[in-house]
């Protein structure tokens, strides 16, 4: 379950600790190569082995092995005085808790022992409730607040007891509403400058400096629970940014950028920053855009990066739905990009669409598709094979979001409507991926979860890591702990556990809205 196994890595820590400091594992609950794609990753490890008392070791998790690979140092968890665990995503947490069950480390086995496990992340932040039972704290928000005092909790005779303390700490023995935190100023903040390169592994997104360009979202898309919790949109000024390149590129093996960003080109200055990477001959990996702001100029620019695939979040070509959901754009709009997309010189568009906003409207909506692509392929002449390349995920419901009144269950009715993309989009242009709806459900169960939930992770994650494991878990549970996964929540428990800062009332009334409009079942 635990093994060693150090990287070829460009600037990894040396750091000489002392047997007093206090010992911190970053860990990260997916395989290597995600997780040095992980901006957390390169902070939490670069700021603590800067502070003189802390020393900081990096764990990843390798599923194939079922193992936690420790990358710095052969210290196990039961030797660390705090165990940082950045969860993205939900399932991070079955991993964690397997982990934790291996090493006897779930709080009711361990007690006061160490080390003090403190979870993280989006997920998180947006319904720590499921972790009850597994972890000791949750950090709400960006973590930044939490390293300026860890050197402070690091002190203390009872680490737990100051961390309940802190605002933005959830612990399961309090019901005090504790509040998000995030960054007001991003350009005064820590940014890890220097950063880990792996020589071997190619992290997702590919090898280069991870820059974090904004935080947050103005859209507030009704589907997107990130959009929503890490509200407000902020962003790096330019002058910030260049100095963070021109910094970061210095103690990089590759002259190439990874850039994080919901929304990049609601970035006043998005596009300075592109053409100075261009001008630089600085080779730039693009997140997903928003097709409405894709005019042929900045398609240009993106293929002059390096880009090889357009990636783009459509979501739906019912403008009347994409309006009323944040993603307002007419299929006229869509075909042109794609059509510039196609003349510029990309080898692939990969599209991104959602089913579920609507009852019954599935045929509609894979003709409406169908035919877009028939009339792009004949007037453009595309031979390029899987030019168009769509995955299509199920809604998933998500806490602070209008979605959080839909029950989980909701998921598992959308999988005829996924299938009918794979029967009639597949072809010798057309690649279709869609997401399995057991597993968007399970992903939905975890993330409206209470604290009853943790049972279910814990089981889950006692039996293995895959769906069949879940199954048998909720089977073997009574239904009666979770009657909100049928018949959803009236009145979701984590508005009454944490604030992030989003009215409650606006997540009502937009639901209605939605409901109204598009469903008829609910």
């Amino acid at each position: 379950m635990f093994v060693v196994k150090r990287r070829k890595e460009v600037n990894p820590f040396f750091k000489r600790g002392r047997p007093t400091d206090f010992k911190v594992g970053v860990f990260i609950p997916l395989p290597y190569e995600a997780a040095m794609s992980s901006t957390f990753t390169h902070m939490a490890y670069a700021f603590l082995n800067g502070v003189d008392s802390v020393s900081a070791y990096r764990y990843v998790y390798d599923f194939k092995e079922d193992v936690v690979e420790a990358l710095d140092s052969n210290l196990p968890f039961n030797k660390l005085d705090m165990l940082l665990v950045s969860t993205s995503f939900e399932f991070d947490y079955v991993t964690l808790a397997r982990v934790l069950l291996r090493f006897n480390l779930l709080p009711k086995v361990k007690g006061g022992s160490k080390p003090l496990v403190v979870v993280g992340g989006i997920a998180s932040t947006a319904n720590p409730l499921p972790l009850a039972g597994i972890a000791d704290a949750v950090v709400l928000g960006e973590g930044e607040a939490f390293l300026e005092k860890l050197p402070e909790i690091s002190t203390a005779s009872n680490p737990l007891d100051v961390l309940s303390g802190l605002d933005f700490v959830f612990t399961f023995s309090s019901d005090v509403i504790k509040r998000r935190y995030f960054v007001d100023d991003l350009n005064a903040s820590y940014y890890p400058r220097i950063q880990v390169y792996p020589l071997e592994e190619e992290p997702i997104y590919g090898h280069g400096l991870r820059v974090e360009v904004s935080r947050g979202c103005r859209r507030f898309c009704a589907f997107c629970m990130e959009g929503h919790v890490m509200n407000p949109f902020r962003f790096r000024s330019l002058t910030t940014l260049r100095n963070i390149v021109e910094y970061g590129l210095k103690y990089s093996p590759v002259k190439r950028v990874v850039i994080y960003s919901l929304s990049l080109f609601d970035v006043p200055h998005a596009d300075a920053f592109l053409n100075y990477l261009s001008n630089e001959s600085i080779e730039a990996s693009i997140p997903s855009l928003r097709p409405d702001y894709l005019t042929l100029s900045r398609l240009e620019v993106v293929k002059a990066l390096g880009q090889k695939t357009l990636t783009i979040a459509p979501e739906t070509l019912n403008k009347h739905i994409g309006c009323l959901i944040g993603k307002c754009v007419d299929q006229e709009t869509l075909s042109e990009v794609l059509s510039n997309a196609y003349r510029v010189g990309f080898n692939h568009v990969k599209m991104y669409f959602i089913e579920g906003f609507t009852e019954g409207d599935v045929e509609e909506n894979v003709t409406k598709l169908k035919n877009l692509i028939s009339k792009l392929v004949s007037e453009l002449n595309i031979k390029k094979r899987k030019f168009f390349r769509i995955t299509v995920n199920p809604l998933i419901p998500k806490p602070w979001t209008p979605y959080q009144y839909l029950p989980p269950s909701y998921v598992l009715n959308l999988r005829k409507a996924l299938e009918l993309y794979v029967s009639e989009l597949k072809s010798k242009y057309v690649e279709v991926e869609t997401y399995d709806v057991n597993w968007g459900f399970a992903q939905s169960v975890i993330a409206l979860g209470n604290e009853e939930t943790s049972n279910l992770i814990i089981e889950w994650a006692r039996n293995g890591l895959g769906i069949s494991s879940f199954k048998r878990a909720l089977k073997d549970l009574s239904l009666n702990m979770f009657k909100y996964v049928s018949h959803g929540w009236e009145d979701p428990p984590w508005i009454h556990r944490v604030d992030v800062g989003v009215n409650t009332k606006y997540l009502t009334t937009r639901f209605n809205i939605l409901r109204h409009k598009t469903f008829k079942s609910f």
